[in-house]
Formats: structure tokens, C-alpha cells, sequence
């Protein structure tokens, strides 16, 4: 299983990445722009973890661009490129340059099994935009998962685009690879209320009768 969260937020990247075991992070030019941040800032951070950029440029030959200098900034970046027909083909000529690719924007079976022929390290399907569609975005991933079974494909599936923790948990129960989360949705997943209240009950009590709060 590999975890990773949806920021540009550089303090949050860098905190988390160091105190739990994340794969590293994505980003999408949404994201970077909310946070008010540039490529340059954020490709080189952490070290050793894995760091997803996407491509801006929308044409074949814009795509390369923008993929060739991100690696000129970062040797190991992952290019997000999107599921179109410039897309496809840029993918298929990075792959062949050694580039990390991740299919981005992905809305069908179709798209992902096409993203994994042209070379795509990782999909990532759009689970809750999908649902705004009246498409149940996790069926639809789980489609992905077994077709990919099916075929042997060694693509991963990424599962992004979330509204809550029932469908992170769903996905990665059916057999995504991966998952990325936005930095709420993390919070909540390590931050339990039920958990943190049991804790302080154990400790009040332990406190109560050795008057010390800790071993």
C-alpha cells in the first residue's frame, strides 16, 4: 500500500512526510495555485519520497516540454499527463525516455487500460468527481483494479479525488495500490476522537491510582 497526500502546502508536506510513513505527495495545478506556491518550490522536497507534478502544456509537443524540465529540476519527478490524445502519445514517447508517468484525469476502464498500454506507472482515477456525474466512482475503480488483475498489468492504480474516508478504505480493500488524500482527510485518518478519548480515560485512571501519567 502506498499513502500520499494531495497538497502543495510545503510546512504539511515536509511535517508529515517525516513523522508517517508516506509515499510522498501529488500535487495538480489547482492545488498550487490555491497554495500560492511555484514548481520550483515544491519538486525538491523530500528527499527519497516519491513527488507527482503535472504537465501544463495540452499539446503533444508542450507535454514533452514541460516533462523534460521538470526532470531537469528533479531526476525522479512523476509527470502527471492527462488521458488525451496528445496525452497518450506523450506518455508512450517519455515512457521510452524513462520518465515516471502517472496517468491523470481518469474517468473510464477505457482510459486506464489505454494509459497503461502507452506506459503509465499509475493511474489516477477521479473517484468523487466521478460521482458528481452520477457515476459510483469506487465501482468504477474497483472495474479498474480487476481489469488490470485480469490482463497482468503492472500499471498502479492511484486513487484520488476523495469526499470521505469510507472510500479511501473501500479502494484500498478492493485491491488499489495506492491512494492519495487531501490533507483533511488525512488528518481524520490519523486523528481519531473515539481513540483519543479511550486514551485519556486509561490515562486518567492510571493517573488516579499511581499518580503519574506515564509508565
Amino acid at each position: 500500500m502506498e499513502l500520499y497526500i494531495d497538497t502543495a502546502n510545503v510546512e504539511k508536506i515536509e511535517q508529515y512526510c517525516a513523522q508517517y510513513p508516506l509515499a510522498g505527495f501529488t500535487c495538480n495545478p489547482t492545488i498550487v495555485t490555491k497554495e500560492n506556491r511555484t514548481v520550483e518550490e515544491l519538486v525538491n522536497l523530500v528527499p527519497g519520497k516519491r513527488v507527482f507534478v503535472q504537465a501544463i502544456a495540452e499539446d503533444y509537443e508542450g507535454i514533452l516540454a514541460d516533462a523534460r524540465k521538470l526532470r531537469s529540476m528533479r531526476d525522479d519527478i512523476y509527470v502527471k499527463i492527462p488521458c488525451t490524445p496528445d496525452g497518450y502519445r506523450a506518455m508512450y514517447t517519455l515512457k521510452q525516455e524513462g520518465f515516471g508517468i502517472l496517468a491523470t484525469a481518469v474517468y473510464t476502464v477505457g482510459q486506464a487500460l489505454m494509459s497503461a498500454a502507452c506506459g503509465a506507472d499509475y493511474v489516477a482515477p477521479y473517484v468523487n468527481r466521478m460521482s458528481d456525474t452520477e457515476v459510483d466512482g469506487c465501482e468504477l475503480v474497483e472495474d479498474i483494479v480487476c481489469a488490470f488483475a485480469s490482463q497482468k498489468i503492472e500499471t498502479k492504480v492511484i486513487a484520488a479525488s476523495f469526499k470521505n474516508l469510507n472510500q479511501v478504505v473501500r479502494l484500498l480493500v478492493a485491491g488499489a495500490e495506492a491512494v492519495t488524500i487531501p490533507l483533511d482527510l488525512f488528518e481524520k485518518l490519523i486523528n481519531n476522537k473515539l481513540t483519543n478519548d479511550a486514551t485519556k480515560v486509561f490515562a486518567d485512571q492510571w493517573e488516579a491510582h499511581f499518580n503519574r501519567r506515564a509508565i
